[in-house]
Parts: C-alpha cells; sequence; structure tokens
C-alpha cells in the first residue's frame, strides 16, 4: 500500500523539479518535439524492414485477428468477458487498415495491427485459461 503511494510523490517531485529546469511554458513543446522524434525514429525503422518482412507482418497481423476472434467467441460462450474487448479490438483495425478512398495501408499500421491483434490474442487465452487453472489449483 505504502509503495504507490511513494512512487506517485516521487513522480510528483520529478514532475515539479522538470518544470522548474524547462519553465511550464516550454514542458508542452519539448514533449511534442520529444513525441515527434519517436515517431520519426518508428517510421525510420519501419521502412528499414524489407517488404518480405511487411508481408510477413500482414500475414501474423490477420491470422492473430481471426485467432483472436475465435478465443473471444469461445470466451463468450463460457461467460467470459469478452465482448468489450472484441469490439475495441475490431474498431482498432477498421481505424488502422480501413481506408476506402486511399487504399493505401501503410507498413506501420499493419505492424500496429500485428501487435494489437498478438496481445488480444494472448490476453483471450488467459482469460480462457484462467478458470481452469483455478480449478486444477484447488
Amino acid at each position: 500500500m505504502r509503495r504507490p503511494v511513494a512512487i506517485v510523490w516521487i513522480v510528483g517531485l520529478l514532475l515539479a523539479l522538470l518544470l522548474y529546469l524547462r519553465q511550464p511554458e516550454y514542458i508542452l513543446d519539448s514533449i511534442t518535439v520529444a513525441l515527434s522524434d519517436v515517431e520519426q525514429r518508428f517510421d525510420g525503422f519501419i521502412i528499414s524492414l524489407s517488404h518480405q518482412s511487411i508481408l510477413i507482418i500482414r500475414a501474423l497481423a490477420i491470422a492473430l485477428f481471426v485467432v483472436f476472434v475465435a478465443l473471444a467467441v469461445i470466451a463468450a460462450q463460457r461467460g467470459l468477458p469478452a465482448r468489450r474487448m472484441l469490439l475495441v479490438v475490431a474498431f482498432l483495425y477498421i481505424v488502422l487498415l480501413w481506408h476506402p478512398f486511399s487504399g493505401l495501408i501503410l507498413a506501420r499500421d499493419w505492424v500496429f495491427a500485428f501487435l494489437i491483434s498478438a496481445v488480444a490474442s494472448l490476453v483471450m487465452t488467459r482469460r480462457i485459461a484462467a478458470p481452469s487453472l483455478r480449478r486444477s489449483l484447488r
């Protein structure tokens, strides 16, 4: 109980020090520049991937999404929470990958879709496996 409170206080003090050193009016500019730099580095990494790697990531993203949907259906049939997560992941896929007018899907969109579907599939697998793990511990 004391540890989270201490962490909050430490973060607050570090924020105060940062505000003192960088002046509050420049903090937002610094954060924007830092986020822009991270985005440029990530885009550079994605561009450096070969075309074959992007095809593999795209195939994995689609296959993992199908796996996630199947796992979500199984979880819902067992009465486990799955519907909200299914809606959120499907919404994210639509936002990332559906471009009806341009038809252009960026490589980074496929990477994000892969990461989302991989995490969602692992979470849903854990939800399904957790009740059986609890039963076996008894």
